[in-house]
Formats: structure tokens, C-alpha cells, sequence
């Protein structure tokens, strides 16, 4: 984007227009990834208290039994469990930011690439333009 952004005057207004419309094409390509993972981390984010619920009344239920002695191993399941969801929680909320910061990244970039646009079309039209003389009745100079 950067590189595009410094050498998109010096090209050919179809060669820049080519390239403006890759990046769009890359741009929504990635935006669309990018949602389609944001959706994800969201859904199993919503999960995550079905879960801790799940497991809080196993272990109540387990507490509730006689034999609370033989259910040790059972508990320390439990727990590996717990720690397995807390960590799966940290690493969706890690991926949810990251979406984040894309989304304020990917529209500082459509903003530049739609300011490259306006300028190139004010280019093509600057170009197609045949420049008049300067004229006086019938005396042009």
C-alpha cells in the first residue's frame, strides 16, 4: 500500500488504475477473512459461559455424592478443564483485539486508496482535456 502510495503519480494512469483496483480486490479479499474470523472468535466467545456453567454443575454434582474421596481424580480433571477455558477465552479475546486494530488499519487504508482514486480521476480528467489558447475575438495568443 505505502509503495503504491509513493509511485502511483510517476505510472500511467491505466497501469495506477490496474494497480488500485488489485489492492481493492486484496483489500476486500482480506476484509472478508477477517470477518469471517471475527464471527468465529464471537461465536465461540459466547460458548465459553455455556461451558463454565456445564462444569460447575458436574462439580457440584460430584459434591453432592458420598463417595466425595474416590471423585479426587474427577476434580482434578474438572480444574485442567477450568484452565483449558480460561485460556481458550484469553487467546479469542487476543483474536477478537487483533480484528480490532485490522478494522482501524483496513479503513486508514481504504481511506488512502479512495484519495488515490479521486486524485487519479482528476488526472484522467486533467489529461483528456484539450488545453485551449487563449483567444481574443479572432487573435489568439
Amino acid at each position: 500500500m505505502q509503495s503504491f502510495q509513493d509511485v502511483y503519480e510517476t505510472l500511467e494512469f491505466n497501469d495506477a488504475n490496474n494497480q488500485l483496483e488489485a489492492l481493492k480486490v486484496k483489500g476486500n479479499a482480506f476484509a472478508m477473512e477477517k470477518d469471517a474470523n471475527k464471527k468465529n472468535a464471537l461465536k465461540k466467545w459466547r460458548n465459553l459461559p455455556i461451558i463454565r456453567l456445564r462444569i460447575h454443575k458436574i462439580e457440584q454434582s460430584i459434591l453432592d455424592g458420598d463417595n466425595f474421596g474416590d471423585s479426587i481424580s474427577a476434580f482434578q480433571r474438572i480444574d485442567e478443564i477450568r484452565n483449558l477455558a480460561n485460556e481458550v477465552s484469553k487467546v479469542l479475546q487476543e483474536v477478537y483485539n487483533y480484528y480490532k486494530q485490522m478494522d482501524d488499519e483496513l479503513s486508514d487504508s481504504y481511506n488512502i486508496l479512495t484519495d488515490i482514486e479521486d486524485k487519479l480521476n482528476a488526472k484522467r480528467e486533467k489529461e483528456g482535456k484539450v488545453r485551449r489558447s487563449n483567444c481574443f475575438w479572432f487573435f489568439c495568443y
